[in-house]
């Protein structure tokens, strides 16, 4: 089980932490809803296939079967997560990845709030001292302004990240609220078949333009290599161990990850693409992530 714990984490440290630049990357080829409607399903076809040789494998697909409202349940929990999701790929259009990592670390935040709304779980002053640093790290964060005079992070993205960490924070606690019975496997599989099919109406609704056989033979490699990174291992492995850890540990030690991540981003970020990475991303990166220390170590 500590071999298992330690796995998870790190895929959920260093993987996720790299899909921002993966993101980042794919988008050159790939709408952002698309993308996000290609992650969801090609991750839901891949784990539900392998989940369910493991469980006929191991003969432990019997039991109680999840029934309509479960299953509801579990889809709900999939469309608010990855609502969250392509909110992020539409700002990381113009963000730069490892800026828009810093703000997706409030996501622990967002949960402390929405727990003390729904279940009047009333924060510690520690926890209540690490909501009000991470607010103005967000806010110092998005009125930086460049030698220019423009935005480092423009309002309207700046608007669509911190929506995006509270519809990740808000699934995340729909989903562990009715988990869904049976092997993980399937149960994160079930969720990303609701971010797909919430990904693809939206696009629908919107009428985004596909891109035809022509532009994608086009595409660059990096994006097609981007795209199979986030399904493959962002999706496949990152998101069910998230979801199992969810399930066996304290909310705290999942909830480190909300620290890692923003620092492998950057690191990923200013290395490979060339993002700035001076004093004023970092100045509210170091109190971004100082306040989601308080509120994740302290574990009220």
């Amino acid at each position: 089980m500590k071999l298992r714990l330690v796995s998870a984490l790190a895929a959920v440290y260093l993987i996720w932490g790299s899909t921002f630049l993966a993101t980042r990357v794919a988008l050159g080829a790939f709408p952002p809803l698309l993308l996000v409607c290609l992650r969801c399903s090609g991750g839901a076809l891949l784990l539900g296939i392998y989940g369910h040789w493991r469980c006929r494998r191991a003969r432990s697909c019997r039991g109680n079967p999840a029934g309509p409202a479960t299953w509801g349940a579990s889809l709900g929990a999939g469309a608010v997560l990855f609502a969250g999701q392509a909110l992020l790929v539409l700002a990381q259009q113009r963000v730069a990845s490892g800026q828009a990592a810093v703000v997706l670390a409030t996501i622990p935040l967002w949960l402390v709030l929405l727990l003390w709304a729904a279940e009047g779980e009333r924060p510690g002053p520690l926890v209540l001292a690490g909501v009000v640093g991470g607010i103005a790290g967000v806010a110092l964060l998005i009125g930086t302004r460049d030698p220019a005079g423009l935005r480092l992070i423009p309002l309207r993205d700046g608007t669509l990240l911190i929506g995006s960490a509270f519809l990740w924070a808000s699934g995340s606690l729909l989903g562990r609220s009715r988990p869904f019975p049976g092997p993980a496997l399937l149960g994160s599989a079930v969720q990303l078949l609701g971010g797909a099919v919430l990904t693809a109406l939206a696009a629908l609704a919107l009428r985004t333009q596909i891109p035809g056989p022509a532009a994608l033979a086009a595409a660059p490699i990096r994006a097609w290599l981007g795209l199979l990174y986030l399904i493959a291992l962002g999706t496949g492995v990152g998101f069910p161990a998230y979801t199992w850890l969810l399930g066996v540990t304290r909310p705290a030690l999942v909830g480190t990850y909300a620290f890692v991540n923003p620092v492998v981003a950057l690191i990923l970020g200013w290395t490979v693409l060339g993002e700035p990475l001076g004093w004023s991303v970092l100045g509210p990166t170091a109190l971004i992530l100082g306040s989601v220390a308080l509120i994740v170590l302290s574990d009220k």
